[in-house]
């Protein structure tokens, strides 16, 4: 009976830690509106890691897109920019990472349905050894400096 106690009081005890410890928080999170037949979006968003652990996001999913990626944007020496995608994107404890045009950002991919200014879209992030959260995306109408036809790709 004694070892069962000290079993359920580290079950416990683990559970207790493992809920305060999961701290990967969101903030400011916005898309952009896109043209109709588009069937490419970008989420921005700021996430922070209030927690003692490292952070590995493993997947990111919305209703909206068929799939939803994290990516980069980086300018070469050449004056080029490139985007790829970031696989393996780990938030370190304490570490604030924010998504943002010319920069890291979500790509949504495979929109069931152009992006509306005034909507918000939900993205489900899922780490490593966490639950999943669930963040909201403001849609804002597209920049005048952005081309109708959608062949600028500043937003991202």
């Amino acid at each position: 009976m004694r070892a069962s106690r000290v079993l359920v009081s580290i079950l416990l005890y683990c559970c207790v830690v493992s809920a305060a410890d999961a701290a990967v928080t969101a903030s400011g999170g916005w898309s952009r509106q896109t043209v109709p037949g588009s069937v490419i979006g970008v989420g921005y968003v700021t996430l922070h890691n209030d927690g003692s652990l490292p952070r590995k996001l493993l997947r990111v999913s919305s209703p909206v897109a068929e799939r939803v990626e994290p990516h980069e944007t980086t300018v070469g020496s050449d004056g080029v920019a490139r985007m790829r995608p970031l696989a393996g994107l780990v938030i370190q404890p304490g570490e604030t990472i924010r998504f943002a045009p010319g920069g890291k950002h979500f790509m949504l991919l495979g929109l069931k349905e152009p992006l509306q200014a005034g909507a918000v879209v939900r993205l489900q992030l899922e780490f490593e050894n966490e639950a999943p959260i669930t963040i909201a995306l403001a849609v804002e109408a597209m920049p005048l400096s952005i081309n109708p036809a959608g062949h600028d790709h500043s937003q991202h």
